[in-house]
């Protein structure tokens, strides 16, 4: 009798992700609809999915959490132009938005919190999206 092999890391969360998508519960099959479906509707429940994940987000999470392949999570989005990319930058920039606003920190402890890795990474996103510095926002936006 041969030992039973034990599944790898990876392949044992996929095993447990397909286990629970098949349940066919009436939201995964709304999930899964929309996914592949209506583009819009899909883009909007990713978008909910990363502002609830921030800082630690990613494509297979997210695909997983939707129950949809990382392919196909992707061909929807870029049908609807966009990338999962692009919308955690965004969603990055307006949760800094948010605590540039209303708190004191620093900017590495923002970028930290967004889940970027250096305070230069979001100065360069947030230049990128908002034409200005994050230390310059802030101070025109508390000045109004």
């Amino acid at each position: 009798m041969s030992p039973v092999e034990k599944p790898s890391p990876k392949d044992a969360m996929q095993m447990i992700a397909s286990a629970a998508c098949s349940g066919s519960t009436e939201a995964e099959l709304t999930i899964r609809d929309a996914i592949r479906g209506d583009a819009a509707v899909a883009v909007g429940r990713v978008r909910t999915w990363i502002a609830n994940n921030l800082p630690h987000a990613t494509l297979a999470q997210c695909a997983r959490s939707l129950c949809v392949s990382e392919r196909a999570l992707q061909r929807t989005l870029q049908d609807s132009g966009t990338s999962l990319r692009k919308e955690l930058t965004h969603a990055r920039v307006a949760r800094a938005q948010q605590l540039l606003q209303t708190t004191d920190e620093k900017l590495e402890s923002i970028a930290k919190e967004v889940g970027l890795s250096t305070s230069e990474h979001l100065v360069k996103l947030f230049r990128r999206l908002m034409g200005t510095s994050p230390n310059e926002w802030r101070t025109q936006t508390r000045a109004k």
